[in-house]
């Protein structure tokens, strides 16, 4: 983890919102990558692309330091646990078991046990300190006013994208060795935008779905903003999770609306055949929209001419035609990663080298069948453990976190992207209590109305 002025101030500003502001934490957590982060960066004066990658998930490791913090003080106040952390004890165990057996298997490294086990570890702080402390339970609308403000600064930085002008100097670098540079707004990558803007319209969705606590109005304008930065951040992916992840929502809490989800796909497939007949003559000024359009029309288009796919999706089928069977049910371990590869490089396809997102891909290579779904059985249960306090529709909004999150692990960190679970807490404990409030007004005014 790298360390400085700007780390140290972070966690001191962490602490100073939890004593005086507790619901605004994890607001903090919630504009830190887009809008905190290029300060930081810029204060360190770091201008290589990789260690910015780095310091930026460092970031990560500072909230959940002040997390732990934070979790031992409450337990000094002898506060209590509102949930149940009992699930995690089981499929938590057999995880650590599981790693502990597979690395000392497979590849002996002591520092990549416990690596492991470390990520692992930091999954739940911030579940844990919510659970403690009720005050630090955001209001879901303060959530919606700040992913509406990060949406339109990230919308502001579209056209100066175009103009090359970026957040951080290492995209200049890049810009520089003539690759082409993707609308990223004011993240590191258009990638890291584009999952960003996917996550929190999901729980958005979500959240408007199971209760309609937000007004129509605020969903349609946060979807249109959604919408405009997915397209312009050119990933395909999060744009194809969203749709799903809205058919779910329908699916499992809107059913009287699957007449929607019917013209919905069917909207999607034609859309498909159109891009694939016309994707040239469908060229924009945006480098991200002619992405997206390439990408959705390569779906038929690339089988059928057999062009070399050079996507995450088919270089992380790559990785796993070339190392899974070695090894399927237990994995290879990291030993595959040394042995004909480069780490930077990972796969090769043609003369292109290519380095895949998807973690996924790696997971099931370096940890087996097997191992990915004790990974999956882990994670699951993290949810199910956040979705204890939720007091209405639990397994159903389980399912749908589960279910969006699997399919995000296609050609990103999906599941096993640690930090996304903050975002999964801060929905979940936003909407208790709105629930808890909104339960105790209307208890309110029954008694108001009873002693008229």
């Amino acid at each position: 983890m790298i360390w400085g002025l700007p780390a140290y101030l972070l966690f001191i500003i962490i602490l100073f919102l939890y004593f005086v502001r507790p619901s605004w934490v994890l607001l903090l957590w919630l504009i830190t990558t887009p809008l905190i982060a290029p300060f930081m960066v810029f204060y360190t004066g770091i201008n290589d692309f990789e260690e910015v990658q780095l310091y930026v998930w460092s970031i990560w490791g500072i909230y959940n330091r002040a997390y732990l913090l934070i979790i031992l003080i409450e337990l000094c106040k002898g506060s209590k646990l509102k949930g149940n952390l009992r699930v995690l004890l089981v499929p938590g165990a057999i995880l650590a078991l599981y790693l502990t057996i597979h690395n000392l298997a497979t590849y002996p490294n002591i520092m990549s046990i416990i690596g492991q086990y470390i990520g692992i570890i930091y999954t739940v702080p911030p579940m844990i300190a919510l659970m403690l402390n009720k005050k630090m339970w955001p209001s879901i609308k303060s959530i919606y006013v700040v992913v509406v403000v990060v949406y339109i600064i990230e919308i502001i930085w579209i056209p100066l994208n175009a103009n090359g002008v970026y957040a951080y100097a290492s995209r200049y670098q890049e810009l520089l060795k003539g690759e082409l540079l993707l609308t990223c707004g004011t993240f590191t990558r258009s990638n890291m935008l584009a999952d960003y803007v996917a996550i929190t319209y999901f729980f958005i969705m979500l959240d408007y779905f199971t209760r309609k606590s937000t007004h129509i109005i605020w969903f349609v304008l946060i979807s249109v903003l959604a919408l405009v930065l997915l397209f312009s951040a050119g990933s395909k992916l999060p744009i194809v999770v969203v749709f799903t992840g809205f058919i779910i929502c329908i699916f499992l809490f809107r059913r009287d609306k699957m007449a929607l989800v019917a013209a919905s796909l069917a909207a999607f497939v034609g859309v498909l055949f159109i891009l694939s007949a016309n994707s040239r003559d469908l060229e924009t000024d945006n480098e991200g929209v002619n992405r997206i359009v390439d990408g959705l029309s390569s779906v038929i288009q690339s089988h059928t001419k057999g062009e070399i796919d050079e996507s995450t999706f088919s270089v992380s089928g790559e990785v796993i035609e070339r190392y899974f069977w070695r090894s399927p049910i237990i994995g290879n371990g990291y030993s595959y990663k040394y042995d004909e590869v480069s780490d930077a490089y990972p796969v090769t396809m043609g003369d292109v080298d290519l380095k895949a997102d998807a973690t996924f891909a790696y997971y099931l290579v370096e940890y087996g069948f097997i191992g990915v779904l004790i990974f999956m059985l882990f994670y699951y249960n993290v949810i199910k453990c956040a979705c204890y306090i939720i007091p209405y529709q639990r397994k159903k909004i389980i399912l749908a976190i589960f279910l969006f999150f699997l399919l995000f692990s296609a050609t990103e960190g999906g599941l096993f992207n640690r930090p996304v679970y903050t975002y999964v807490y801060m929905f979940l404990f936003a909407a208790t209590r709105y629930y808890y409030e909104s339960l105790k007004q209307h208890r309110k005014q029954v008694v108001i109305v009873e002693s008229k």
